[in-house]
C-alpha cells in the first residue's frame, strides 16, 4: 500500500512539473480503511495508472508489481521471479518543482492511531507508532531508520551510516548509505531519546526497529 501511494504521488508530481506548476504535496486520503482494501482494488488502480503508457508510468507501476511478486515469493505462494527478465524503460527527466515536505502534527497522530488500530500483534501495535514518531522527529528515510542499531545512539546525536535495501542477490539487508551526504549525524533531543528508549525496551536485538 505504501508503494501504491508513493506511485500515485509520483505520477501526480511528474504531471504537475511537466506543466511547470508548483505544488504543495499533502498525504492522500483514501476513501477506504487500510484493512478493507482488497486485491481487486489494488489491481484496478494499477490498471488505471498504466493506461497512460509513458516511460515514467510504466516504470512506477512495474516497481509495485515487483514488490507484490517479491512478497509472494517470500510468503512461498510462488517460486519464480518473473520480473528478472523485464527491463523497465528509463524515466524522462522532468522540470524542477517545489514540494512542501512539512507534515502536519495531526497527520502523524492519525497515522499512529491507524497503526494501533489495524496492525496485528501487540509488538507491531507498539513498535510501528514509535517508528512513525522517529521519522517525524528526525526526517530520516524509512530505510535509514530500519537500519539503526543501538550503537548508533551517541550521547548527543544519532549516527546515520547505513540503510536497508535489496538487490537481486539479497533482500532487506543493511548496507552503507548511497551517498556521502546521506551519511550524517542527527541531534538527539530529549523527546527523540525517550522514543528510542521505548523502542529498545520492546526487544533485546541490536537493530532498534
Amino acid at each position: 500500500l505504501c508503494e501504491l501511494v508513493n506511485c500515485v504521488n509520483g505520477l501526480y508530481a511528474s504531471d504537475m512539473s511537466n506543466r511547470d506548476v508548483d505544488i504543495d504535496m499533502d498525504a492522500p486520503y483514501s476513501t477506504l480503511e487500510a484493512g478493507t482494501i482488497k486485491a481487486d482494488d489494488i489491481l484496478y488502480d494499477l490498471n488505471k495508472m498504466i493506461e497512460i503508457a509513458t516511460n515514467d508510468t510504466i516504470k512506477r507501476v512495474f516497481s509495485i508489481w515487483r514488490k507484490i511478486i517479491h512478497t509472494a515469493i517470500y510468503k512461498e505462494y510462488i517460486t519464480k521471479d518473473c520480473t528478472l527478465v523485464i527491463k523497465p524503460p528509463k524515466s524522462h527527466s522532468s522540470a524542477k518543482f517545489k514540494v512542501n515536505k512539512v507534515i502536519d502534527r495531526q497527520l502523524v497522530i492519525e497515522m499512529e492511531k491507524l497503526a494501533r488500530t489495524n496492525l496485528n500483534g501487540s509488538y507491531d501495535k507498539e513498535m510501528i507508532p514509535l517508528l512513525i514518531e522517529t521519522l517525524y522527529l528526525t526526517g530520516m528515510r524509512p530505510c535509514e531508520a530500519l537500519a539503526l542499531e543501538r550503537k548508533d545512539i551517541k550521547k548527543d546525536h544519532l549516527e546515520i551510516r547505513r540503510e536497508v535495501g535489496s538487490s537481486l542477490e539479497e533482500r532487506l539487508v543493511a548496507r552503507n548509505c548511497k551517498t556521502e551526504l546521506s551519511a550524517r549525524d542527527i541531534p538527539l533531543t530529549s523527546e527523540l531519546k525517550s522514543i528510542l528508549k521505548q523502542a529498545q525496551k520492546l526487544h533485546d536485538n541490536e537493530i532498534i526497529f
